[in-house]
């Protein structure tokens, strides 16, 4: 386990570091839906603390990392991107950390932008998972993976206000994955940061209806981006109360008025539930710190001996699990 300077832990390198937060019965899904005025920026978050936001937003403000050169050299430092379309490597780190593709001859379904590459198929057949086409999404699967929610521009590749731009993305994922999972199956979706109600919302539900979850930032890729990946495990199963009270969300979503947008879709009472809200609270703080020390460095004068230990860190999960550098 890599430990930060003030001791929390730094990212999950071996599956031994992924904290999972296993599901509580005696947690009740209390909808509760609320409009308001839209938000353009995550300045405050009962979510993370104000210290963590406020370093985070400053860092961002002042960074030149995602202009021109300085951004393609970035992007270049790890194998993570060595398919310029899809995350290949991330999803392998992310299956040897939480081992997803483990029962052999699963049924697996792609859900989130179509990729014009097939690096992540052919990852998942060669691990005997048999990948059913997006098209007939009615059949049930016993694994969903969500490499990509959406595109991202340069320009907002480190900002937090991406979680806003994918709300709707993300909550139609959720509905069409409880529609076709199997009992005890799996969920896998990228994330960006989980700092709103609507958002942590989405991953209480996912909380409620799963025995386990984790949310993890595979080694690869930059650092300084807030993406992540969900991991829901053991699918309790299908419950047609929750799936249209869900529907009734999406329908307050896209009906949203100019400068209006749906903020509250559980209780926040449900939220405050002593160990999810510590899980949140925690991932959400262990996360920013990562993301403010990578931006910082990236700009300081010890880049390169930075890029070097990132690299190194790339290298040596890479070794334990055996994986080469070819998609």
């Amino acid at each position: 386990m890599r430990l930060a300077k003030n001791g929390m832990q730094f990212i999950s390198l071996f599956p031994e570091d992924v904290e999972w937060l296993e599901v509580n019965s005696e947690n009740k899904i209390n909808f509760y839906f609320a409009k308001g005025k839209m938000i353009s920026n995550i300045l405050n978050s009962r979510f993370c603390s104000s210290y963590y936001i406020t370093k985070l937003n400053t860092a961002i403000e002042n960074t030149s990392i995602t202009a021109g050169k300085e951004w393609k050299e970035m992007s270049q430092q790890t194998p993570a991107d060595a398919c310029p379309y899809c995350n290949y490597y991330s999803i392998i780190i992310l299956d040897h950390l939480v081992k997803f593709t483990q029962r052999k001859g699963d049924t697996s379904l792609l859900l989130g932008i179509p990729l014009p590459c097939h690096c992540i198929d052919n990852y998942l057949q060669s691990q005997g998972v048999q990948l059913q086409s997006s098209h007939l999404q009615s059949q049930a699967v016993d694994l969903v993976i969500v490499p990509l929610l959406d595109s991202v521009p340069p320009e907002y590749c480190i900002s937090q206000t991406l979680e806003l731009k994918i709300k709707r993305t993300l909550l139609n994922t959720c509905i069409s994955t409880l529609k076709v999972l199997n009992p005890g199956g799996t969920f896998v979706c990228q994330l960006y940061t989980s700092l709103t109600r609507f958002t942590v919302s989405v991953l209480y539900i996912l909380h409620c209806l799963f025995k386990c979850i984790a949310v993890i930032k595979p080694v690869v890729g930059s650092l300084c981006c807030p993406n992540r990946f969900i991991v829901c495990k053991g699918y309790i199963g299908f419950d047609q109360d929750i799936l249209t009270s869900l529907m009734k969300a999406h329908d307050l979503l896209v009906t949203c008025q100019p400068q209006e947008d749906l903020l509250e879709v559980i209780d926040m009472k449900c939220l405050y539930e002593e160990k999810f809200f510590g899980f949140v609270r925690t991932m959400n703080e262990q996360l920013a710190h990562v993301q403010i020390v990578d931006i910082v460095n990236r700009e300081s004068f010890e880049r390169d001996v930075f890029n070097k230990q990132t690299a190194d860190l790339v290298k040596e999960s890479m070794n334990h699990f055996k994986i080469t550098v070819n998609a």
